[in-house]
């Protein structure tokens, strides 16, 4: 019984650092995101249209500034931003505007 518990807990860490090096710890192969995963976004309302940011990517963070009247999301190299005054204004990168 005791050879078994070693023998499951050897391989079950064999599995995660094996999973470590293939998953990009130590070959530093990319990976690819997959559907669902969460961006960071933010839509602003702006009389009849709907602006929605994001950064396109998993990671940076979304903001309205001045009176809710402007939007930013940035993260590196990928990032948007909207006015109401004038729309989508820019987007880098991943980043993304869209008006609905």
């Amino acid at each position: 019984m005791t050879r078994t518990l070693v023998a499951a807990g050897v391989a079950g860490i064999l599995g995660l650092v094996i999973g470590w090096f293939v998953g990009g710890g130590i070959l530093g192969i990319a990976i690819i995101e997959k559907p669902g995963v969460a961006y960071a976004t933010i839509s602003l309302k702006c009389d009849g249209t709907t602006y929605t940011l994001s950064t396109g990517t998993s990671g940076g963070q979304c903001k309205s500034g001045g009176n809710g009247n402007n939007a930013v999301c940035g993260n590196g190299k990928n990032g948007a931003s909207a006015q109401c005054a004038g729309g989508c204004q820019s987007s880098q990168g991943s980043g993304s505007c869209v008006a609905e």
